[in-house]
């Protein structure tokens, strides 16, 4: 992602991730590394769910995101209750912390399980204070508790249930406690939850548990299944009087290799003004065998592929068509605009009887670059020196005091070399501990102007708001971006 930052009075060319994993190698004595998994859940957002209604919110406190292992290491264990939110491509949540906190655009949780494809379902799953696992058992001892068990009578009332004494703290992934009967019950827990509604679900807890365990000692002992195909995963049905059923399901599955090699097609494109346009394959022969990019154990034939972003690839000046297996790219009537743009393809899930019960998809990365002298925006290096000392002079944030007052005004302080009409970003970017603790910002209608309001409810430091600008002929990760120092938070 090319963006040209400014501090303060500084110009520098840099690159700009998006918010990512904590580093377990840096830990300090008093550190805790939370580890969440159905399969190990890679880019999850681990944060506290102070109103405990299994969603993040806005202006709920996030520690971070999940490593490829699942993993997050903290300082230390905060007060609250931890809990894991799955982000899928688009999705509600997904789209709500984008817009709170830009760094966290073009998110989403990848179930380890099948690594190739985002995780079908945005939901929670949460762990007691005793735990540092966050999986869908740990999830039923919070329920437990939530309806007034104690942890050790939640722990009994699970294992009652399910008929069999177990450890829900366990990983059942690997190592000593690895248990592929457990994998498996997780398995269609997450199916179920993310199938049903919160409250059914955590209604039906004890039932569903019940049930999902009846399902797992039929797959072991049914000869024609395997216990540790990990796309088998029966889905159970909570009906309106509180019945249960079940659905048999395959995952509908994309395939690592056709996907990589896809990826590396796309890495290797040049789309310039010079681009007239090229055909990739989305299947690939292994072995004599024609492998697609999609498969679904339940489906027989071709699957439907279909591109649900052909429309924004299409105003950035390029036509992508599925023919026969494959993705036809060709240059349209718009101009180019560079950037970094997602191709995501998406195909129907359905059961063994013909019936849908999700959508899996695979997202891949283009890039636009054209040859020609426009430049992004430039920001007035004087003026952006004379809004920090405006910060620094006039500016203070203490904790149960509101915030007024603070306007900047910001009008000249981006020209485009070109003339071109200047776009900013959805709303200035503040340091996402800032907005946790109450303090917003916005924009004036005309973006001449920068309002910060609210009443900062915490002591923080180190806070930093950013300013981004591009015009009509830049896209995806290119930005021009002014970044002010702001002053901390006293207690």
């Amino acid at each position: 992602m090319n963006k040209q930052s400014l501090l303060a009075a500084s110009v520098l060319l840099g690159l700009v991730g998006c918010g990512g994993d904590s580093d377990s190698n840096n830990a300090s004595a008093n550190s805790v590394t939370l580890t969440a998994f159905d399969g190990y859940l890679s880019n999850a957002l681990v944060f506290i769910d102070q109103n405990n209604d299994s969603q993040w919110n806005s202006g709920e406190r996030i520690l971070g995101l999940t490593n490829g292992s699942g993993q997050l290491t903290l300082d230390s264990r905060p007060d609250g209750v931890i809990a894991v939110q799955t982000l899928t491509p688009n999705g509600l949540v997904q789209q709500q912390l984008a817009n709170d906190h830009p760094e966290y655009s073009n998110v989403y949780t990848i179930d380890m399980d099948r690594p190739a494809q985002p995780i079908t379902y945005e939901l929670v799953l949460k762990t007691p204070a005793s735990s540092n696992t966050l999986s869908p058992l740990t999830d039923l001892v919070v329920l437990e508790m939530a309806a007034g068990a104690t942890e050790s009578q939640a722990i009994e009332n699970i294992n009652n249930a399910l008929g069999k004494n177990i450890s829900p703290y366990s990983n059942y992934l690997d190592g000593n406690e690895a248990d592929a009967e457990l994998h498996k019950l997780a398995q269609i827990l997450t199916e179920t939850k993310g199938n049903n509604s919160v409250d059914d679900y955590a209604q039906n807890r004890l039932n569903v548990i019940t049930k999902a365990q009846q399902l797992v000692d039929e797959i072991v002992s049914d000869n024609s299944l395997d216990i540790e195909d990990k796309n088998y995963i029966p889905t159970i049905e909570i009906a309106n009087d509180n019945s249960l059923s079940n659905k048999v399901n395959h995952r509908l599955v994309t395939n690592q290799s056709v996907a990589n090699d896809v990826d590396n097609t796309l890495a290797a494109l040049i789309i310039d003004e010079n681009f007239s346009g090229t055909t990739i394959p989305l299947n690939k022969d292994v072995d004599g065998h024609l492998v697609e990019l999609f498969s679904d154990a339940d489906q027989a034939g071709a699957i439907a592929v279909t591109i649900t972003n052909s429309a924004e690839l299409a105003a950035a000046g390029l036509n992508f068509i599925l023919v026969s297996s494959a993705i036809e790219i060709t240059p349209n009537s718009n101009n180019l605009l560079t950037g970094d743009y997602r191709i995501q393809l998406q195909a129907n899930d359905l059961d063994a009887n013909g019936l849908q019960v999700g959508a899996s998809q695979a997202i891949f990365t283009t890039k636009v670059r054209t040859s020609g002298n426009n430049q992004l925006p430039s920001a007035n290096t004087a003026l952006t020196a004379s809004l920090q000392a405006q910060i620094d002079s006039n500016w203070s944030f203490k904790v149960g005091t509101p915030i007024s007052n603070m306007t900047l005004d910001i009008g000249n302080l981006f020209t485009d070399p070109e003339g071109d009409t200047l776009k900013f970003g959805t709303r200035p970017r503040l340091t996402y501990a800032y907005l946790e603790r109450g303090i917003d910002v916005a924009y004036s209608s005309d973006h001449s102007t920068i309002t910060l309001s609210g009443t900062p409810t915490d002591s923080a430091i180190g806070g930093t708001m950013s300013i981004d600008v591009q015009d009509h002929h830049h896209g995806h990760g290119e930005w021009t971006t002014v970044e002010l120092n702001l002053p901390n938070i006293a207690q």
